[in-house]
Formats: structure tokens, C-alpha cells, sequence
């Protein structure tokens, strides 16, 4: 058996507002869940203890979450996936939860200024898509428990990785990426990386694809962060321009 605290299905223009859930069960529950459901509202919504995820889209286009907080669940602080899009999700906490504070799977969305700090246990923000924008977003004192794990990983085209942070997060002993970022036509600019540590973390920004423009980021020294290479690219006729990059950069590809 399973939970679900609220579910909204087949419907739209849907507001949630000023709900706390906090999970009593002790079975796989889930916050307020919509699938096929577009157009939602959601703003000052606080869910925590889930088992599950806090806060679940399937299938869902044109949602705004804000000002939410969704923390300490079993999996991810907020799902967003199967082809979910045009969805933003801004000025909201995401931390310790079991997987990652923020998953997307869908294009043309935004996530901006949110914290995905404090012990979640995948990472901070992963997306799968294109034409997003991941911004001014905080991934700190984080604790990695995965085989491979990624404070920020995004995967596609065409997507804005800019302003965002990595500090103090502690790695384990594998294959570990603090910006992992897969695909061509890619904006990653002005991030920063600072105090990271642990055996595993193999790079601070690694790039695969081309045409990517890789600038202005601000990769704290070697002995704060411990890492084979500051920025590895792995493809052509990229664009790698003033980052601050005491680690040094490696290429495979011309």
C-alpha cells in the first residue's frame, strides 16, 4: 500500500496554498502529487517526512511552485518528469532529503534561487532536457551516499547553467562531479565551487558536447577543493573563456 496526501489527476489550473503535510504512516507516501495536470499553483506549501517525495509531477506542464518548502523526505525533495514542461520552481527549500533536492524531466523550464543545501543524499538539482534555465541556485553541505553523484548534473541542449553555487559539500570515494553538465549549445557561466571535498570528486565542471560556452566561473583553489581537474571538456568548438580555474583545464578534443 501506498500514500498520497493530495492528488490532483486529469484536471488543471489547480492552486495549493499554505499546506503542511507532514508524513505519519510508515509506509511509501508521497506529498501532493499531480499527474496530467497542468497549469498549478503552488506557493507556501511546507511537506517533509515523506517517505517518498515531497511534491510529485507526472506529466504535468505550466506549474509554478514557489516559496515552498520541501525537506527532509525519503527521496526527492520536489519530481518533476516524464516530459514534464514549461514548469518553474523559485524561492524554495529543498534539503536533506534522501535522493536530490530538485529533479527535472522536461524542457523549457526554470529553476531559480532555490536552496538545495544540507544533506541531500543524490545531489543537489538534476534536470533532463532542453531549453531550461538553472540559475542562482545555492547545492551546499551536501553529503554524497550514491556510486556517482552530481550536485548539479544537466543533461540536453540549449540549456542557461549560470550563478549558481557549490560549497562545503563532501564527497565520498567514487566517481563524483560537483557541474556535470552533457550536450551542445549549453550556457555555463558565473557558477562557483568552493570547499569541496572527498576521494571520489573527479572534476569540479566536466562538459560533454560541443558548442558549449564554459565561462566566468569561479573555481575556488586546490587545497579547497580537492579534484583531478577544475574543468574537463570532453568535445569540439567550445568557447572556455576568464574562469577562475586554479585546478587547471583538460581537453580530449580540440
Amino acid at each position: 500500500d501506498f500514500y498520497i496526501t493530495i492528488y490532483y489527476a486529469n484536471s488543471h489550473d489547480n492552486s495549493l496554498s499554505k499546506i503542511i503535510a507532514t508524513s505519519n504512516v510508515d509506509s511509501n507516501s508521497y506529498g501532493p502529487t499531480f499527474y496530467k495536470s497542468n497549469n498549478n499553483l503552488i506557493t507556501n506549501v511546507t511537506v517533509s517526512s515523506m517517505v517518498d517525495t515531497g511534491l510529485w509531477f507526472e506529466i504535468s506542464n505550466n506549474s509554478l511552485i514557489r516559496n515552498s518548502n520541501l525537506s527532509s523526505n525519503g527521496r526527492q525533495g520536489i519530481y518533476i518528469y516524464s516530459n514534464s514542461n514549461n514548469n518553474s520552481v523559485s524561492n524554495s527549500y529543498t534539503n536533506h532529503n534522501g535522493g536530490y533536492g530538485i529533479y527535472l524531466d522536461g524542457s523549457n523550464s526554470t529553476i531559480y534561487n532555490n536552496s538545495a543545501n544540507y544533506q541531500n543524499q543524490s545531489g543537489g538539482i538534476y534536470v533532463i532536457g532542453s531549453d531550461n534555465n538553472i540559475s542562482s541556485n545555492g547545492a551546499d553541505y551536501n553529503n554524497a551516499s550514491d556510486t556517482y553523484y552530481y550536485i548539479y548534473y544537466v543533461q540536453g541542449d540549449n540549456n542557461i547553467v549560470t550563478s549558481n553555487t557549490a560549497e562545503g559539500n563532501i564527497m565520498g570515494i567514487t566517481e563524483q562531479y560537483i557541474y556535470y553538465i552533457s550536450g551542445n549549445y549549453n550556457n555555463i557561466s558565473g557558477n562557483s565551487a568552493d570547499d569541496n571535498s572527498g576521494g571520489g570528486v573527479v572534476q569540479i565542471i566536466r562538459v560533454i558536447g560541443g558548442w558549449n560556452n564554459i565561462s566566468s566561473n569561479q573555481i575556488g583553489s586546490s587545497s579547497s577543493n580537492t579534484a583531478e581537474y577544475g574543468i574537463y571538456i570532453d568535445g569540439s568548438d567550445n568557447i572556455v573563456q576568464a574562469n577562475n580555474n586554479p585546478g587547471g583545464i583538460s581537453s580530449s578534443s580540440a
